[in-house]
């Protein structure tokens, strides 16, 4: 077969309406295709493990190592190595060390994990998820937020889990539901607090607000457990909100950097690409730029760039909610000025630092009527000139085609 995609078409395993959806969300939230399918409902996690050790001719690790990975061989390979590749130790025997890889074609990383263990290798593979729920799990490294929900079968909670991998009902409210399963969330206020459901042991709440949906919602950094605005753990620490993690600054573009820039967005192979292209052009236009992706309801914080501006990875706005971002997707229609006080939007710029903001600009980015993503920009307490809102309308129009132009690439190779 060309790609997993197609294979599992063949296999009857996803009809072609399924890929065409998971393949747009690819172009739009980026990783893998697998992780896609899980994010989506589609597939759970073993079966995307099972499904791409068929597809690749090789082999899944014993259930019981992958629950229970032996110690010693958690131990035997130094963090350095663990942390430049997706893998996890499992096993030692008969001085052979049986490693879970995401990529265990990678000769690189098989020989770099052989020098500094001084023992043979067999690796075996499984998905980026449920290898980033197992390294959180055994090896403490926090997983990105976006996986922070996906969770594998044998993991869930007994007794009144939530089934997953339906694909059905309000995809928003699933988005926020889903963390909450994972994390159990107890009512808070008083004495109640935020506990892990894997270990039954409090979690430090320690982070800026950075996910809003219905009530207010904080998902703490690293760890990215739902806490309600309203009512703080009783583990909180200080009154103030602890100092955020800032996004990059690299300034303007050279005026001889534009072009280039440019070209690279109209040829770019995939959604990091595009969002690293259109944030640095951006930012040459504005002080501070972000970018939010768009799908199944939900809008998601993807990248920003900018004087005093927080990482916006993994922040997630429900379709639903009164903001001004959920306006312009429904709309369809740019927004400008001062954001509305009260309500999400207040709370949401004020978690991103962009409060007193007079003058912003917020750009639906559309292949024809449906807003995949939405640039924000402002030039902090200074307004925003004329041909640099043209430029950044421009701009829009450029990512609608690189978005549209990647679709069409990837739904050719999966479809």
């Amino acid at each position: 077969m060309e790609s997993f995609g197609k294979f599992l078409a063949q296999k009857g395993v996803l009809s072609k309406e399924q890929l065409y959806e998971a393949t747009e969300y690819l172009v739009v939230v980026g990783g893998r295709f697998g992780t896609n399918l899980i994010d989506l409902g589609m597939l759970g996690i073993e079966e995307v493990d099972g499904l791409l050790a068929e597809f690749r001719g090789l082999s899944l690790p014993p259930a019981a190592w992958i629950r229970q990975p032996d110690p010693e061989a958690l131990k035997r390979v130094p963090s350095r190595v663990v942390g430049r590749h997706t893998l996890l130790p499992l096993a030692i025997e008969n001085r052979t060390l049986h490693l879970a890889m995401a990529d265990p074609d990678d000769p690189s990383a098989v020989d770099e994990v052989r020098f500094a263990t001084g023992l043979g290798v067999k690796t075996y593979l499984l998905s980026e998820s449920h290898l980033a729920f197992l390294r959180e799990r055994h090896l403490g490294i926090p997983r990105e937020r976006r996986f922070v929900h996906l969770v594998p079968e044998w993991a869930k909670p007994r007794g009144g889990a939530k089934p997953r991998g339906s694909g059905k009902g309000n995809a928003s409210a699933r988005a926020v539901e889903e963390i909450a399963d994972e994390r159990e969330v107890f009512e808070l206020g008083g004495e109640a607090e935020l506990t892990d459901a894997a270990t039954y042991e409090p979690i430090p709440f320690d982070a800026p607000p950075s996910e809003l949906g219905g009530e207010a919602e904080r998902i703490g950094a690293g760890t990215s457990e739902p806490t309600r605005l309203d009512s703080p753990p009783s583990g909180w620490v200080g009154e103030a909100d602890p100092p955020p993690v800032f996004s990059s600054d690299p300034g303007p573009l050279l005026p001889e950097e534009i072009a280039l820039r440019e070209s690279e967005l109209g040829s770019a192979p995939d959604r990091d690409a595009i969002a690293d292209c259109a944030l640095r052009l951006a930012r040459t236009h504005a002080t501070a730029v972000a970018l939010f992706a768009v799908h199944r309801g939900v809008i998601r914080g993807c990248g920003a760039l900018g004087v005093g501006f927080p990482r916006t990875d993994g922040l997630l706005i429900p379709m639903s909610s009164d903001s001004v971002l959920s306006q312009a997707v429904r709309e369809g229609q740019r927004f400008r000025g001062a954001f509305p006080s009260g309500g999400v939007d207040e709370q949401l710029f004020s978690a991103l630092g962009r409060e007193g903001i007079s003058d912003a600009v917020v750009l639906p980015v559309r292949i024809r009527d449906r807003v995949l993503s939405l640039l924000y920009a402002d030039n902090g307490s200074h307004p925003l000139g004329e041909s640099s809102v043209a430029a950044l309308v421009a701009l829009s129009d450029a990512v609608s085609r690189a978005y549209a132009r990647l679709i069409l690439l990837r739904k050719r190779e999966h479809c």
